[in-house]
């Protein structure tokens, strides 16, 4: 048998969770001193950041998609989106790891999670010391501060040829 370790109990009432409180969740996220580089700032997705977030995406995976999709791919929340984005001194996304969120069973119990998709770094963010850092860090801030009893039981992931080609190649 697969045993789901879950965060906390889940509500079973069915009703949109409670905001998140303000004072834990809209700061910034602790960085990895990146060695010789421009500061980067790893935080949590904010309103606003749709067009730089998706802007990235096309250049970590030279494609183009319309904003249009993005927005349909993480809907407006009002517990907020679940991503964790690495920018620069004038704002750009360098390193992006975001969840859709959804309501699993486990154990008979319906919990929160969320799939993990779009994880990225821009191409000149994988390099070296500093690439390690802005590629690994927002995954580590995402488990450290969304895996809570209040936010998400669980996430998961499946990583498609697009991540795997960043992963072997830097």
């Amino acid at each position: 048998p697969v045993a789901v370790r879950v965060a906390g109990p889940p509500d079973g009432s069915g009703a949109a969770r409670p905001q998140r409180r303000a004072a834990s969740r809209s700061g910034t996220l602790p960085a990895v001193p990146p060695a010789a580089a421009a500061p980067v700032t790893f935080r949590r997705f904010r309103d606003g950041d749709e067009a730089a977030v998706n802007h990235g995406f096309e250049r970590a995976f030279a494609t183009r998609r319309p904003l249009a999709e993005w927005r349909w791919k993480f809907p407006p929340d009002p517990r907020g989106r679940p991503i964790v984005i690495a920018v620069d001194e004038r704002g750009n996304v360098l390193a992006h790891f975001g969840g859709i969120r959804e309501r699993l069973q486990v154990d008979g119990r319906e919990v929160p999670a969320a799939q993990n998709v779009d994880v990225y770094a821009v191409p000149e963010a994988r390099r070296g010391v500093l690439g390690s850092s802005v590629y690994a860090e927002p995954a580590s801030a995402f488990w450290r501060e969304s895996l809570t009893p209040d936010e998400l039981a669980l996430s998961y992931g499946f990583p498609g040829p697009r991540n795997a080609a960043i992963l072997t190649r830097h």
